[in-house]
């Protein structure tokens, strides 16, 4: 398969544009520290239908769109509540495994040294696909701009699904004002759930720089960040590995939405810190992956930012999915993930 390399004074980028552009390295050259889950097996192009996710190595920096989970949608205009849709004519989609862009052949309509564009056209779905890779100096800037290109509505949701290399010792901060998670999946332990449970930062050497509030952790134990004190399943962290070699993973999502776009992967190890920030206005919902040799073979995590949250139940209430709707022939919100590495 054809990779792409962009290069900076800072980095180094490897892009797959036969993957929908995934991104399958990032290199800090200052410390020589990748910071990409880096597939462990070769590339090949998803040409199966559907394709499966899973098969092609749960590895890279992917975007999903136009879902998440494989599914079929049966609807109508006026179930989607779009104005100038009247008619009771039905529509049925299947949504495959992880959306549809992570397995698609973009096509290059810009290249530099240090910058990419990459399109692409759904014939399944109807829409235009932009995607821009810019880097500058130590930092990674991505932009995306997606066009309904139907007569009708798409219901959709774009999520970014950044699998990222993570360590023993690496250590997440989250955006400010997350005060709980919902937890949907865990193992060791019962895998699928859904329950609520709080979150407080941990207590560090440098609260400042882990943006640490005076209050965060008076009402746990030691200051460690926990999944509440369940008496099944143990006391999970949120921000690092469990201790031990079991293999574990952790699946986790805000049930507000979030305000302060920004977090972080310290990595002790190598003395460095990645912080992204991202348009919350646009994306306001996170979710959290994080794998220890269970999927994915390795260890990683990835920030999922999203407009679209979770659907369940939750203690009698229904969590309605929130999804961004796309009307006929307009322009799709434009979103901006950034990525900066430094030096600690």
């Amino acid at each position: 398969m054809d990779l792409i390399t962009l290069n900076s004074s800072g980095f180094s980028c490897v892009v797959v544009p036969e993957l929908g552009g995934k991104i399958v390295s990032l290199l800090m050259k200052e410390k020589q520290c990748e910071l990409v889950a880096v597939p462990m097996r070769p590339l090949f192009p998803a040409d199966e239908e559907p394709p499966s996710f899973g098969r092609h190595g749960i590895a890279g920096l992917d975007d999903c769109f136009p879902n998440i989970d494989a599914e079929e949608i049966e609807f109508t205009a006026e179930e989607l509540s779009v104005p100038g849709y009247e008619e009771q004519c039905s529509r049925r989609l299947s949504y495959p495994d992880h959306g549809e862009i992570w397995s698609r052949k973009m096509r290059i309509a810009e290249q530099s040294a240090d910058a990419l564009k990459l399109v692409y056209d759904s014939g399944a779905f109807g829409y235009h696909y932009e995607k821009t890779y810019k880097l500058c100096g130590d930092q990674l800037r991505l932009h995306w701009e997606i066009t309904n290109t139907g007569a009708q509505a798409l219901p959709c949701i774009w999520t970014f699904h950044g699998l990222m290399r993570f360590e023993k010792d690496s250590e997440l901060v989250y955006p400010t004002d997350i005060r709980r998670f919902q937890l949907v999946y865990q193992l060791p332990g019962p895998g699928e759930m859904n329950r609520m449970v709080e979150y407080s930062v941990s207590a560090g050497p440098d609260p400042a720089a882990r943006n640490e509030s005076p209050d965060a952790d008076q009402d746990l134990q030691g200051g460690t960040p926990t999944l509440d004190r369940f008496p099944q399943g143990g006391t999970p962290t949120l921000d690092r590995f469990p201790q031990g070699d079991t293999p574990s993973c952790l699946k986790f999502y805000t049930p507000e939405q979030v305000k302060d776009g920004r977090c972080s992967v310290i990595h002790p190890s190598d003395g460095v810190r990645v912080n992204i920030s991202y348009d919350a206005d646009k994306l306001p919902w996170l979710g959290v992956w994080i794998d220890d040799n269970v999927y994915g073979k390795c260890r990683n995590f990835a920030f999922e930012m999203t407009n679209g949250c979770i659907c369940c139940t939750l203690r009698g209430e229904i969590v309605r999915a929130k999804s961004w709707r796309s009307r006929s022939r307009s322009k799709g919100r434009r979103s901006e993930v950034r990525e900066a590495a430094e030096s600690k």
